[in-house]
Order: C-alpha cells, then sequence, then structure tokens
C-alpha cells in the first residue's frame, strides 16, 4: 500500500514539475533579461510594420540572418542634400561656366544631377585626355566603365551661391524678355527684374567650395578607394616626407592650387570676400588640393620641409592631376600623388579606361 502511494506521489510530483517549466516559459517575469531581449527581437523580426502615408504597410516576414538582403551602397550624405537642396532651392550659376547640353547630360548620368557651380569638364578618359576635340559633340558620351571621352573630372567655381528669392529670373536674354512682355500684355506692367548682379543681396547663403577640380567618374572613383583602402595615402605621404626634393615640390602643387582657385574668382568676388568675410578669403586664398591649410608657412616663409602638407584624399589629387597640362614644355607643377595614382589604375585596374 505504501508502495503504490510513493507511485502517485512521484508522478503528480513529476507533472507539477512539467506544467511549472511550461507556465514559466510563457512568463516574462521568469526570464532573464538576456532571453526577455531575445524573444523581443524575436517577434518584431518575425513581423515588422511601417508606418507609410495613411495606412499601414505590412512587410513579409522575416527569418533568420541566413536570409537577409544583400547590402547595397547608400548614397554619400553629401550627395543626398544637394539632391534635396536643389528640389527647392535656386543657386546662382558660374559666372564662368562652359558646358554644353551634351556634356551636362554626361554628368548628370554620372553624379544624378548637375552641381550649380560647375564651369566646365577639365578632363575625359581616353589618350589626350585633356582635349576637348576627342569628344563626339553629335553622340551621347559613354558613361561606362570602357567608355572613351566621359568626364573625369569638372572644374568648379569656389563659391556656392544660394539665391533668397527661387523666382528671380537667372537667364537675363531679350527673348525671354519679349516673351515675358508679350504674356503681360492688356495686364498691368510687370515689376522690374531683379538686377541679378546684385549677387550678394540676392543671396541667402554664401557657402566657400575649395575643391577646385572633383572627381565626377563613379569607376574611376570606386577604383581609387580601393587604393585608399590598400593604404597608399600613407604610402605616398611617407614617400614624400622621406624626400627633400618631392617636399619642395609637393608644398608648390599646394601653392599652386591655392593661387588658382583664387584666380578663378572674378575680381567682384575677390573684392567682397576680402571685405566682408576674411575667414572665408582664407580658406579659398590659401587652402592647399583636397582642404590642406599651409596659411602659416607660407605667411612666415618658413623652411618648407619643416612642414608636409598631408595627402589626405587621392580622389581629389588624381582629379586635379587629370586636369592639369602634362605635356612637354608645361609650366605646371604637376601633382606628383595624382600621377602615381595613375600609374596604380593602368597597373591594377586593366579593364577600367582612364
Amino acid at each position: 500500500m505504501c508502495s503504490s502511494y510513493r507511485v502517485v506521489y512521484s508522478v503528480v510530483i513529476g507533472i507539477i514539475i512539467i506544467i511549472s517549466k511550461e507556465v514559466s516559459s510563457f512568463s516574462p517575469h521568469s526570464l532573464t533579461a538576456t532571453q526577455r531581449q531575445h524573444q523581443v527581437f524575436t517577434a518584431m523580426d518575425k513581423r515588422r510594420r511601417i508606418t507609410k502615408g495613411a495606412g499601414i504597410v505590412k512587410l513579409a516576414e522575416t527569418t533568420t540572418s541566413t536570409n537577409k538582403q544583400p547590402y547595397q551602397k547608400q548614397q554619400h550624405s553629401s550627395g543626398r542634400r544637394w539632391k534635396a537642396r536643389r528640389k527647392h532651392e535656386v543657386f546662382l550659376p558660374s559666372p564662368s561656366r562652359n558646358i554644353s547640353k551634351q556634356e551636362e547630360d554626361a554628368l548628370i548620368k554620372q553624379l544624378t544631377y548637375l552641381p550649380p557651380n560647375v564651369c566646365c569638364i577639365s578632363a575625359y578618359t581616353g589618350s589626350n585626355v585633356n582635349n576637348k576635340s576627342n569628344v563626339d559633340s553629335s553622340k551621347d558620351i559613354d558613361t561606362s566603365d570602357t567608355g572613351v571621352g566621359r568626364p573625369i573630372a569638372i572644374k568648379s567655381y569656389p563659391l556656392v551661391m544660394q539665391l533668397v528669392n527661387n523666382n528671380i529670373n537667372i537667364n537675363n536674354s531679350d527673348d525671354n524678355n519679349n516673351e515675358q512682355q508679350a504674356s503681360n500684355d492688356g495686364e498691368e506692367e510687370p515689376k522690374e527684374e531683379e538686377d541679378i548682379n546684385s549677387r550678394y543681396t540676392n543671396c541667402s547663403s554664401i557657402t566657400p567650395f575649395p575643391t577646385m577640380y572633383w572627381l565626377t567618374c563613379p569607376h574611376i572613383s570606386k577604383a581609387i578607394s580601393e587604393l585608399e583602402r590598400n593604404g597608399y595615402v600613407k604610402i605616398f605621404e611617407e614617400r614624400i616626407l622621406n624626400n627633400v626634393e618631392l617636399t619642395n615640390i609637393w608644398y608648390n602643387v599646394h601653392e599652386e592650387y591655392a593661387i588658382e582657385r583664387w584666380n578663378l574668382l572674378t575680381l567682384e568676388d575677390q573684392e567682397y570676400l576680402s571685405k566682408e568675410r576674411s575667414s572665408m578669403k582664407d580658406i579659398l586664398q590659401y587652402s592647399g588640393v583636397a582642404g590642406t591649410d599651409h596659411k602659416g608657412v607660407r605667411a612666415q616663409n618658413a623652411d618648407r620641409t619643416s612642414f608636409v602638407p598631408s595627402v589626405k584624399c587621392l580622389h581629389s589629387h588624381y582629379a586635379h592631376y587629370r586636369s592639369q597640362d602634362d605635356t612637354e614644355g608645361s609650366k605646371a607643377v604637376i601633382n606628383m600623388v595624382g600621377k602615381w595614382t595613375h600609374e596604380l589604375l593602368i597597373e591594377q585596374f586593366p579593364d577600367l579606361v582612364v
């Protein structure tokens, strides 16, 4: 009799233990913090909801990390800002703009928008790349990685000027004025058109743009990023630092770049910056390639070997080099970092047309 009671007692205790375990698995208070966190994230992962417009869009159930979507490279934040600003704001075009409709289309293919301060395309792919005569103006420019004659770099005006009034007519041609007068026949006379030459009163913001030569080709840019990941920025810096002659040339590269950028400004803009925006003037007058500042050395005429400008960005140096006149007899101080980068691109990316 006692043995039968023991059996029943053991069975009852076993059932109670099993039930208590099942109950505890559903009780959040019985879980550790890690278990509760895992439970929450699992539930979120199985059924996620996002709000879109006025309704709710249900996303498909996701499973484990093995089914994750492949990584997609996101657009650079500066590019997103530019595109967002251009939708709602108007900028003054570069006063020295010299670019055709075909070239505009090619740049939009590469960048997805046209920079408002573009002056011209300064370099193309292919042999004798800086010669615009190689580009057939009757055909679309091939912007693929094998396209010959596609844009590599642009020359940019050093100031970006945003207008206060988006309705200001930037084009002051007689045709536009005649069209406006014809459309207003019988109505009260339109207000006198605002003078676009009063640049500073019509601008809500004036921003310095130190990158005079800007790399636009995404295929070359991707290859140069690979070189940077492989440590060539540091390699080039050490190569310059260990050679006194290269150090002196390197300083002259930055010096020439700064002078060229300052001279690209109109006399009106130079005078305005000198009187009203001294800090902005220093940025544009004294910073070298990729924004390298060497004002102190320049002002004090110090020993140039005591200050070696950093390399910073191979993209900027390559855009500068490809925009220079590298032919025999040229007086330009050739950007050797850009030239070394060019040689590496040919060697390590043989299928890329540069």
